[in-house]
């Protein structure tokens, strides 16, 4: 009967086995790290390296309390509970969410056509003004005897007195609504 020496490592742990002795059986041999069962190949005239898969079994004790089946279908109702709670509360914030910004976009916009209301409304003001003001009467101004300068003096003093006619109407008009 042939023999072979092999050193086989585990695929759950990684732990090395040697000097393991392979027969023309196959054998299955604990790992002495994690005990995980080992395939040993057997010696023939093709030896072929194999994977092995082993599976965990996981034992559950069962509930000696035939209500404890009741408490578990209990627990998983309540966690259903708690997702269905909080997609709701997620869904009702969105939703105020977009409330509130079609709040302030309306809010906006309402601002936004005030805004435009009274600068129209100020543009207009401030025309009348100047329209009113345009022909404003010249002032009677000394002369100075310098043709040239009396001329740029009358031009002078009368540009101001636009411009205070201009102001004084805009008071009077509120054109700025600083006193309503």
């Amino acid at each position: 009967m042939p023999t072979a020496i092999v050193t086989i490592t585990c695929p759950n742990c990684g732990g090395k086995v040697d000097g393991i002795t392979a027969t023309d059986v196959a054998q299955t041999i604990a790992c002495p790290y994690c005990k995980t069962e080992l395939h040993v190949p057997h010696v023939g005239e093709v030896i072929r390296e194999t994977e092995v898969v082993h599976e965990k079994v996981v034992y559950v004790e069962q509930p000696s309390d035939p209500g404890a089946d009741i408490d578990v279908l209990t627990a998983n109702r309540n966690k259903q509970v708690r997702v269905a709670a909080s997609i709701a509360v997620l869904v009702l914030g969105l939703v105020m969410l977009l409330a509130i910004n079609a709040s302030n976009k309306s809010d906006a916009e309402r601002m936004d056509r005030d805004f435009k209301a009274e600068q129209s409304a100020r543009d207009q003001c401030e025309a009348d003004c100047k329209a009113k003001c345009e022909a404003a009467p010249p002032a009677d101004q000394p002369r100075t005897g310098d043709p040239a300068l009396d001329q740029d003096l009358d031009k002078t003093v009368n540009e101001a007195n636009v411009t205070l006619c201009e102001s004084q109407c805009e008071i009077d008009k509120d054109c700025y609504g600083l006193h309503h």
